[in-house]
């Protein structure tokens, strides 16, 4: 009896240990599946930034050839100066190959007045004509705060600004002139006609001032105005020359 007992007892043991030990390989495992997991997600937001990006350039591109073949950029609709990629017309016109990011949201397109106009096809009226622009009336801030007291960046000329919802499928950039663009990561909601904003700001914003889209369109450089003509100058008739080494004749 003592002997089964003994081995009882032994089986025991070794059983307690065998489940000892793949209750701490199922942990572990279950730890790896997590961090497998969200290794995933991580890779797969950063994919999908990445794919915004590309589309958000995409759409930069056709504009700017849009603009080489018209002398213009195409207005939203034919009306608004800015607004959602939404409408069907208008992204034709544009030839703008995708109008949804990566999360299925629409790509939001500010334009400057000066240099835009309706219609699908036609060259554009004088008075829109990019190349003989000197200026738009688009600003644009990086702002780093949520109230924009300071920034970091002031840039003049905007020609056109294309924006991305971003991770959290909603847009936070202020649309207004100045236009109001944010450091990553500031807890702000400046574009209230798309909801509330939850966490910072991740908006995938890309902008092109004039004078880029002129090189871009091939613009040939034309002053309009005659450089600044300095008022005349008197000399003294005879110049100091005890200091000027005579020149020597050689050879």
């Amino acid at each position: 009896m003592s002997r089964e007992k003994a081995r009882r007892g032994f089986t025991l043991i070794e059983l307690a240990i065998v489940l000892v030990i793949l209750g701490l390989l199922l942990g572990m495992g279950v730890g790896l599946v997590r961090m497998l997991t969200k290794r995933n997600k991580i890779m797969e937001a950063r994919e999908k930034i990445r794919e915004a990006r590309e589309v958000v350039n995409a759409a930069i591109d056709a504009l700017i050839g849009h603009a080489m073949s018209r002398g213009c950029l195409v207005l939203k609709d034919n009306d608004p100066l800015q607004g959602f990629f939404s409408g069907t017309q208008f992204y034709q016109n544009a030839g703008i190959p995708r109008i949804k990011d990566s999360w299925g949201k629409f790509l939001y397109y500010i334009v400057a007045p000066e240099i835009a106009q309706g219609g699908k096809g036609g060259q554009c009226s004088s008075n829109k004509d990019i190349c003989s622009q000197d200026g738009t009336s688009l600003i644009l801030k990086v702002c780093k705060d949520a109230k924009c007291s300071s920034w970091d960046e002031e840039y003049h000329d905007i020609a056109f600004v294309i924006v991305s919802g971003g991770p959290n499928y909603n847009i936070q950039i202020s649309p207004y002139n100045p236009i109001l663009v944010y450091m990553p990561g500031i807890a702000v909601d400046g574009f209230k006609e798309d909801g509330n904003a939850t966490g910072g700001f991740d908006d995938i914003v890309k902008w092109v001032t004039l004078n880029e889209l002129k090189v871009k369109i091939g613009c040939q450089y034309l002053r309009k105005t005659l450089p600044k003509i300095l008022p005349p100058r008197t000399f003294p008739k005879k110049l100091p020359i005890e200091k000027v080494k005579p020149i020597e004749k050689r050879d």
